[in-house]
């Protein structure tokens, strides 16, 4: 499998060069190092924006969905998510000036801080939502890297250890990227591993219809349906990304140290070549769009468009068996995760950052990314379960629930040619779907844990009255915590593999995905009232938004809880209804419980 590995390795190396040319953390002030230390290009931005929904947490369900013919459970799940990043955009003003207020001041500008400030401006409560948060992104990263680890595993079979292997190199990549070059080496790193996923999943996609061209025979309605919304999806990314995948942009000279010649503006050599690299990477995944193009136009050539389109149009009059507990679930979690997602809110803090004397600037900088950032997740989402759909009809493998785990694990033992080079793009997609998440999420814990949690335990830390001399104390300390948090997700993973190992089944892994979704999901009717109503009046008092949050992700967490100790999956779908539920409950009634005291006065 080491002809396997080797394309991987490459792509790592080349997503490794942006931290090379960038400066290091030990000149930088706090906003600098936890947000960006130079202005940073829109593409990039929007390649960080792409990175963070889109993740082995996203590719599973939609795979599978696809494989089994449940197309309804992924339009919706889809749909939501566009939704939910278009709510972001839509409430960006309030956002936006609460941001701009705390940068000016050297405060934090969290989704913890805003909701501390919105209600009675309680260090409790901020301590309690930036404590969920991190819990919440440490279990997300363990998760990601075990079930990475597990899926890409397959492909080394010669190692009894390569579970641990790969999670270890996925935690310390995502350590080495966020540390050293701060939030600006993520994002430059991240953006071109989004390039590297991209080219994972067309070149995945090319073979796998390749395959299926190759055996001529009729397609299922779910698979006829596949290949023409392959077909669509593949005309209009392109169109919204206008053919550019990876900003091209030289970062050579944003590293340059002051007082260097400003006549001599040529790149080094490092970046030139990263610039021919990002170049070359546009090219080839523009090569493979067209190539899937070229076979779906075989497909049709050879079965019919209108023979095709007849066919496939039934599988959407297919109903779905879920419950309405789990379609709540599937329609919740993307709608709302979003917006109360801090990665989300430091990517946003970027741009507050950097654009925030320049409304014109500001305005087209969002204007740009958010334009049709929706519409092309809503895509690379169907086009996820489009590739479950095509997979298992190309493979020939079983469409239950580890229809996923079972292709790769095909993939993984093919002998022929297209079967390795399809096995090679699957494993530069499956490990550059995960490793850009990771890193994000890491990235905004650390930023968390700077501004809300460190003055906590050391009051003499707080980021608006720090003294000069202690700010490299600070840094250092919140990067040791940043790598205790990786250390505890690779202990995790090794306890895992341990009790569980087989048994680490789909719905265990969606047990731990909704806990810590759970753990997000109560800020969400404090979030969106204070940033609808500005002027106060969706607010409540501390001591309630701290029942809301606490008791609303404690009962959601529970139902996680009783489902792994009974396994009864009612009360894994019943755990996001309960825990936005009783947070909605409880917010209605700290809001009459204010509307009668106002009364009462």
């Amino acid at each position: 499998m080491s002809f396997l590995l080797l394309p991987l390795l490459i792509a790592l190396g080349i997503c490794l060069l942006p931290i090379r040319l960038l400066p290091g953390w030990r000149g930088q002030a706090a906003r600098e190092y936890f947000l960006s230390s130079q202005p940073t290009p829109p593409d990039v931005l929007r390649n960080a924006f792409v990175a963070h929904p889109l993740r082995i947490a996203s590719f599973g369900p939609f795979f599978v969905w696809g494989a089994s013919g449940e197309l309804w459970p992924a339009i919706l799940g889809a749909a939501c998510l566009g939704l939910g990043l278009y709510l972001i955009y839509f409430l960006r003003g309030p956002l936006l000036a609460f941001m701009d207020n705390g940068l000016t001041t050297n405060q934090s500008a969290t989704v913890s801080a805003f909701l501390a400030c919105s209600h009675g401006n309680d260090a409790r409560l901020r301590l309690l939502t930036a404590g969920l948060s991190v819990i919440a992104l440490t279990g997300l990263i363990t998760a990601e890297a075990f079930a990475t680890a597990i899926l890409v595993s397959a492909f080394m079979p010669e190692s009894a250890h390569a579970v641990y292997v790969i999670a270890a190199v996925m935690l310390g990549l995502a350590v080495l990227t966020t540390t050293i070059a701060g939030n600006s080496g993520v994002m430059h790193s991240i953006q071109l591993q989004v390039g590297m996923m991209y080219l994972g999943l067309f070149g995945s996609i090319a073979l796998l219809l390749y395959f299926l061209v190759s055996d001529v025979t009729a397609l299922p309605p779910h698979g006829s349906l596949a290949v023409l919304l392959v077909a669509a999806a593949c005309i209009v990314i392109p169109y919204c990304r206008r053919l550019k995948y990876v900003d091209n942009t030289p970062i050579g000279s944003m590293s340059r140290r002051d007082g260097a010649d400003a006549t001599d503006m040529r790149p080094p050599a490092a970046s030139r070549l990263l610039r021919t690299l990002q170049k070359a990477l546009n090219v080839l995944i523009t090569v493979l769009v067209v190539l899937v193009l070229v076979l779906i136009a075989m497909e049709w050539f050879a079965l019919g468009l209108p023979a095709m389109a007849r066919e496939g149009l039934p599988a959407l009059h297919t109903a779905t068996r879920m419950s309405v507990a789990t379609l709540l679930t599937i329609a919740v979690v993307p709608l709302l995760t979003p917006i109360v997602d801090v990665a989300m809110w430091q990517r946003l803090a970027v741009i507050a950052k950097e654009t925030g004397s320049e409304p014109a600037l500001r305005s087209a900088t969002l204007a740009r990314i958010f334009r049709s950032l929706a519409a092309e997740m809503v895509l690379l989402l169907l086009l996820m379960c489009m590739l479950g759909a095509i997979a298992i009809i190309a493979a020939e493998t079983p469409a239950g629930r580890d229809a996923l785990q079972a292709f790769i694990g095909v993939m993984a033992a093919e002998e022929s040619a297209p079967g390795r080079l399809a096995a090679g793009f699957l494993l530069v997609f499956t490990f550059f779907l995960a490793l850009p998440a990771i890193t994000s999420m890491l990235s905004a814990s650390l930023w968390v844990v700077r501004y809300d949690m460190l003055p906590a335990l050391w009051p003499a830390l707080v980021a608006e009255r720090i003294r000069p001399e202690d700010e490299p104390i600070a840094r250092r300390r919140t990067i040791l915590i940043g790598c205790g948090l990786c250390v505890a997700a690779f202990l995790l993973v090794l306890a895992a593999d341990s009790l569980l190992g087989t048994l680490f089944t789909p719905g265990n892994f969606l047990a731990v995905l909704l806990a810590c979704w759970c753990a997000q999901i109560p800020f969400f009717p404090l979030l969106v009232t204070s940033l609808v109503q500005r002027s106060g009046s969706g607010t409540v008092s501390a001591c309630w938004a701290f029942i809301v949050v606490a008791v609303a992700a404690t009962l959601g967490i529970a139902a996680v809880i009783a489902f792994l100790a009974t396994g009864a999956e009612p009360w894994l779908w019943a755990a996001v209804p309960a825990c936005l539920g009783s947070g909605l409950v409880l917010f209605a009634v700290a809001r009459l419980a204010r509307g009668h005291r106002s009364t009462a006065r």
